[in-house]
This record gives structure tokens, sequence and C-alpha cells, in this order.
């Protein structure tokens, strides 16, 4: 039950980093870690802590309580432009 749990949440954020527009690698780069490191988090090689949870939404921006992905896709678009990514 709880497998199911965490194989969902890493889906969950694997869709967020798609939406915001990001790969593998720039996420791996803006995390601050090495190559591959985000592949091994979301796809479960890696277990999922909390900490991962929370630098992954922050990278993709997302707020607490967010109610949309278009929400998602604007900020990030706004960050692209400052030069963020």
């Amino acid at each position: 039950m709880i497998e199911d749990e965490i194989r969902r949440a890493t889906k969950l954020l694997a869709t967020l980093v798609q939406i915001a527009g990001l790969n593998r690698q720039d996420l791996d780069r803006l995390l601050g870690q090495g190559r591959g490191y985000s592949s091994q988090v979301l796809t479960g090689r890696v277990e999922l802590k909390y900490r991962h949870v929370l630098a992954i939404l922050e990278v993709v921006d997302v707020e607490r309580g967010f109610s949309s992905a278009s929400s998602i896709r604007s900020r990030t678009s706004r960050g692209r432009e400052r030069g963020g990514g």
C-alpha cells in the first residue's frame, strides 16, 4: 500500500517537472545535484524522502495551495524570461 503511494508521488512529481518544461538534466542542475540524480529519485532507485519532494516542488515553483497546472506554467515561463532556466 505505501509503495503504491510512493509510486504515485514520484509519478506526480515527474509530471510536474514535465509541465514545467524541464527535462531530467535541467532538474539535476537546478537541484544542484550530479547527473542522473533526479532520474534515480523519480524512478524509485533512491528512496523518496520528504526533502526530495520539497526540493523538486521548489524547482518547479509550486506554491502551497496551487490550483492548476497553468499556474505552474506561467510561473516557470516568467522564470525563463528572467534567465532562470
